[in-house]
């Protein structure tokens, strides 16, 4: 394993952590953000306490609308790419 860029570990806390060791020492530069184990750990509330360790507010997204065959979509990305 050899990634060379910034990697982030999402894990939850039942998982052995000699994994998420692996990825650190494999990485050129590494974060681990831990969730509890469960199934209510996978919440929007959650994944906001991880955009927030990102430092990824709502304005570093972009947005686009798209309304078609009666349908409203709206996509969001990050605007750094």
């Amino acid at each position: 394993l050899n990634l060379q860029r910034k990697v982030l570990i999402l894990t939850d806390s039942g998982v052995p952590t000699i994994y998420a060791k692996k990825v650190l020492q494999a990485s050129l530069e590494a974060y681990v953000y831990t969730i509890p184990e469960g199934e209510e750990s996978k919440s929007f509330e959650n994944f906001g306490k991880i955009l927030d360790y990102l430092g990824i507010t709502k304005t570093s997204f972009k947005t686009i609308s798209i309304y078609y065959k009666n349908i409203f979509i709206t996509l969001c990305y990050p605007s750094f790419y």
